[in-house]
């Protein structure tokens, strides 16, 4: 039964990654899961493995939450445009998700992101072309960003896995 317990373990990890599609947190998720499992039999791995894959998580959010803002800076950006990058990057994924439904919270994001950098930095800064300068960089942030979520959301099931049997 242990044996089963964890396989369907690593097939809820792996499925949980479908969630990052729809801009639910898949890392939390994945913590969540970890800890039920640990609850219900914990044969495989223990309270470690759960500590380790929610810091794990926490990371993963932190990284992609504040991704744009980062960009921002990166194209000396003003505080203002790097707020106007998280708001406008919540906001989005908020609006598009039922519209372009199934992947539109991760367009919203995207888009969120930029026009609210865009809007923000031109506020700034009142020139066109720094503006676009500042919220293409806050785009490309939280793409890096998102890319490293789901990276660090495998990492999760490859921790998970090897920790079972280490």
């Amino acid at each position: 039964m242990s044996m089963f317990l964890f396989i369907l373990l690593l097939l809820m990890l792996t499925a949980s990654l479908v969630l990052i599609v729809y801009g639910f947190s898949a890392p939390l998720a994945q913590a969540a899961l970890v800890f039920l499992y640990i609850l219900v039999d914990g044969h495989y791995i223990g309270w470690k493995m759960f500590v380790a894959v929610l810091i794990a998580a926490i990371a993963a959010e932190l990284i992609e939450f504040f991704a744009g803002a980062r960009g921002v800076k990166k194209a000396e950006g003003s505080r203002r445009s790097a707020w106007g990058s998280i708001i406008g990057g919540f906001a989005g994924s908020i609006v598009f998700s039922p519209v372009f439904f199934p992947i539109g919270s991760i367009l919203g994001i995207f888009g969120g992101t930029f026009v609210g950098a865009l809007v923000m930095e031109y506020t700034a800064s009142k020139t066109s072309s720094k503006a676009l300068t500042v919220s293409y960089r806050a785009l490309i942030g939280r793409v890096w960003g998102f890319f490293i979520k789901t990276g660090i959301s495998l990492g999760i099931i490859f921790m998970v896995t090897a920790g079972a049997f280490f």
